[in-house]
Order: structure tokens, then sequence, then C-alpha cells
């Protein structure tokens, strides 16, 4: 497929204005075109469970819910994992309204969630491009510590069009409705996401990366998973802004990875 037969999404979170705001393609394919992606990609992690009976599941990173029916269609029991009391609290109001799937809402991340469980189904998406570069390790290792015996962990992350990867830092006062994105250094990015990130003095920043294809399934192979598939399944377009003023779109992707713990 040749880059202008590519479908470019359009950010489809009502509830997330940050990156999608960030995200301004010249060509959007629509929210629910935008939704559906993410839902075939959770129907395909569960594809790859060699008992289709009941299962367990647990969305890292839940958010405010936005895979959380597509999970519980096929999962008896989740547990929904986010740091932020807020996004927790709503996405508990999303998995109240699936009586089918008996769900629980822990406020916490992975490397400090403490369990006993072990889950059949991990879903992990859009979390480690907001993650230090010297924390992707870890919490690959505590994704592993969390699957079942040939349980399936599922993770999707943006990733760069050109075969390298690129950091980011989007910036947004509080006032506006515009983010400025500047192209940024690793240890820039780094420290945005370990101390200097968040809202300080009005203004909203949030650090991303994206990795070149190959980086993520490396690490899934290095921390104890066998990767089962993995690929582009979106495109879009990132408007980056120069100090000298210049804009330019950079053309970038979301990929994912489906892999197996043995």
């Amino acid at each position: 497929m040749s880059r202008s037969e590519r479908p470019i999404a359009r950010y489809a979170d009502p509830f997330d204005d940050f990156p999608r705001n960030a995200i301004r393609p010249k060509r959007a394919a629509s929210p629910e075109e935008w939704r559906a992606a993410d839902v075939a990609l959770v129907a395909r992690a569960f594809d790859h469970l060699p008992d289709k009976g009941a299962c367990s599941a647990i969305d890292v990173g839940a958010g405010q819910g936005r895979l959380v029916p597509a999970i519980g269609a096929r999962a008896s029991s989740m547990v929904l994992l986010e740091p932020d009391l807020l996004r927790a609290r709503i996405a508990g109001q999303v998995a109240a309204r699936l009586p089918e799937c008996d769900a629980e809402v822990v406020v916490a991340d992975a490397t400090t969630y403490t369990t006993y469980r072990k889950f059949d189904v991990i879903v992990c998406s859009h979390v480690i491009q907001h993650v230090t570069s010297s924390h992707r390790r870890p919490l690959l290792e505590s994704l592993r510590n969390l699957c079942a015996p040939w349980g399936v962990l599922l993770m999707t992350y943006p990733n760069t069009d050109n075969g390298k990867e690129a950091y980011y830092i989007s910036e947004q006062e509080a006032s506006a409705v515009a983010v400025a994105t500047s192209e940024a250094t690793r240890s820039a990015f780094d420290r945005c996401i370990a101390g200097s990130g968040g809202t300080s003095d009005g203004v909203k920043r949030l650090g991303i990366w994206h990795s070149a294809m190959e980086d993520v399934p490396q690490l899934h192979t290095s921390s104890g998973f066998r990767v089962l598939d993995h690929g582009a399944y979106r495109w879009f377009e990132h408007w980056v802004r120069f100090k000298d003023g210049r804009t330019l779109s950079v053309p970038a992707c979301d990929a994912y990875t489906i892999s197996v713990v043995q």
C-alpha cells in the first residue's frame, strides 16, 4: 500500500483533547473507523488464546475506558489498571454497563500493581510511548509477571514512517486549543516524562516516543515473550513546529505487537 493510499486516521477519543489536537491529518477517517481498528486488534489478540472458553483480561493504562467494551465482550473477568483517579472512575462507569463481565478498577500502574492473579489477555494500548526510556524494560517485565502461561499481550504504540525512532514534546497553554509539537532529544523527553511534564506555568506538556518498527517487538522478545504478530494498522500525521516558526507535517503510524508467554 502506497502512502497516498493509506487510511489517515483522526484521533477519536472525545475525552482527551490534547493528543486529538496534536494529530491534525489532511485526510481523516471517521472516529468510528478509528475505534473499529482498535476493536479489531482486541479481537485478534483474543483469537490467539489456545482455550476459547472463559478467560480473564487486564487493561493496563485503561484511561477512560475506550477499549473496555471490546475487552469486556470477550472476557469473563477484567481488571482496569489506571493510575489517574479521574480517568479510572470514568473507566469504571463504562465497565458498569457490561453486566456480563466481572470488572474491577484499580488505581495503579503496571510497575506498582501487585496481585497473585495471572491474566489470559493483557491489553496495553498507547502506554509505552509515554514511559521514560529506562522504564520500558521494567514495564515489559511487569506485564510478563501478570501474564498466565500461554497468555497473550497486545501492545499498541506510534511508529515513525522512516524507520528511525523519534521523540516529541507537545505543549498546550491552558487557555488555548491548538497544540504545538516539537521534536526533542531522548534526554529532554525523559525529563518531560519523569519530572517536568504535566502542567506547569499554565502549560500542559506530553512526551511522546515514536518507535522504529522493530523496537517494541525486540523489547517483547528480550522480556520473555514470543512475538506472534506485529505491524502497522493506521496512519496519521503530527504537525511539528520549529523554533523559527516553520511547521512540518510528519507522517507516522500506529503499530501493534501481539506476543505470547510460554
